[in-house]
């Protein structure tokens, strides 16, 4: 934990976590999924008719940060596309960007959502940002033996 003696400052957490499935391997690459906290497979938000309107009781402004870090003799190879995503409810974005200095990857996704009702109207927006934060968090990462071309 960091920042623990400075109150205006956000709390910073660091942790490891062990996750199987998150890498994929095959002869002379390595596969790593970006997203490893807090990602969807599917879209939560219906398709059903909507008579409720959408609430966010708190807002949201959530950081997720993985930094990969390759085995020995791999490097990066070219990174993916950043993605964003927004709504009336708020904004996703997620990048990946490689460090030439380490070999390794940081990969950034931050989610925004300030307080607030949204009418069920807004469903159809939402429900397509949703699907774009799906997808985000099925952005890969790919890593190569140090000695093939990019």
């Amino acid at each position: 934990m960091e920042n623990l003696d400075k109150p205006d400052e956000p709390l910073i957490l660091k942790m490891k976590a062990e996750a199987g499935g998150l890498v994929t391997l095959a002869e002379g690459i390595q596969v790593v999924q970006g997203c490893v906290l807090f990602c969807l497979d599917s879209n939560p938000i219906s398709r059903a008719a909507r008579q409720h309107p959408f609430y966010v009781d708190r807002g949201w402004n959530t950081t997720q940060e993985v930094r990969i870090v390759p085995p020995a003799g791999m490097k990066a190879a070219p990174m993916p596309l950043g993605r964003s995503a927004k709504s009336a409810i708020g904004t996703l974005t997620m990048k990946c960007v490689s460090h030439d200095d380490e070999e390794g990857v940081v990969c950034t996704e931050q989610f925004i959502a300030r307080r607030n009702r949204w009418a069920a109207a807004d469903r159809d927006g939402i429900r397509t940002m949703y699907d774009q934060i799906v997808e985000a968090d099925r952005t890969a990462v790919s890593f190569q033996a140090a000695g093939t071309g990019s």
